[in-house]
């Protein structure tokens, strides 16, 4: 099957065109002269989302206009950005020739003075970006820290993560991974918009679930194998709750292809 290819060459710091200028421009000046009130210039605010390739220098640059948050409690949030068109959302719609992408950040933790360490190492977010190139599909995940502009329940929420660890975690066959191990940086900000969140997350579940998860390593030929969860964390074959959600996963899997899923041995009992 013919690969496709999404990636594009990061451009050196420091180019940009008269057009980006004359937007950023623009953008500051609407900054400045924004009401001090509400939240309207946090809902406002461009996102910027950078995927860089550690070693490919290879990197995605998307403009993710639509956006929206949903949170279930007021400790976290789920935070959507995509720019796929409305007809590529919906539920069962065709992939054929589609190019898009949509990032999913969960907010997990707050991060308290004194008690939340702010360095490179520490992770309050879990994130996860799904591209989309042709119809052929990839998922990179990983975690980082990220530093909230409100607390979850406002009526928008933004942040900023800086160069968190992700790698591809999930693809369709075909997809081509130009990227490699990656960091994601970002600056957003988004409304609360319970139906919007809903309908973009919904999609995001069932494309994900068309993937296949991107194993690494010495037992990458067992790619079969469910290892990590729908965010990339590793599944801990100790834990009955991890092995049941790769049962689960099994099953999808299983259905998608019409073969009956081989079970895992149980989970050792503490002593």
């Amino acid at each position: 099957m013919p690969r496709s290819g999404y990636g594009v060459r990061v451009n050196p710091i420091g180019t940009c065109s008269s057009t980006c200028l004359l937007t950023l421009a623009a953008s500051i000046l609407a900054a400045s002269l924004a009401p001090a009130s509400g939240c309207s210039r946090s809902v406002s605010a461009p996102s910027g989302i950078r995927l860089d390739g550690i070693e490919s220098s290879v990197g995605l640059r998307p403009r993710l206009p639509t956006k929206a948050y949903i949170n279930e409690d007021n400790a976290s949030a789920d935070i959507y950005l995509t720019d796929l068109a409305e007809d590529a959302l919906m539920p069962r719609a065709p992939l054929d020739g589609v190019s898009g992408t949509i990032v999913h950040i969960h907010l997990f933790a707050l991060p308290k003075a004194g008690k939340t360490p702010i360095d490179e190492t520490a992770s309050t977010a879990a994130i996860r970006t799904l591209v989309v190139s042709k119809g052929h599909l990839g998922v990179y995940g990983g975690g980082g820290f990220m530093l909230p502009s409100e607390r979850p329940g406002a009526r928008a929420i933004g942040g900023s993560i800086r160069s968190a660890s992700v790698r591809l975690t999930g693809s369709t066959p075909g997809f081509d991974d130009r990227i490699g191990a990656a960091q994601f940086s970002a600056s957003v900000s988004a409304p609360r918009d319970e139906t919007r969140a809903r309908v973009i997350a919904a999609r995001f579940e069932e494309l994900l679930r068309l993937t296949r998860p991107v194993v690494i390593g010495a037992d990458a030929d067992k790619a079969e194998e469910v290892t990590t969860d729908s965010f990339g964390v590793p599944l801990d074959p100790e834990s009955r709750r991890d092995v049941e959600e790769a049962a689960a996963e099994r099953e999808i899997e299983a259905d998608r292809a019409g073969t009956t899923p081989k079970p895992d041995a149980e989970p050792k009992q503490p002593d």
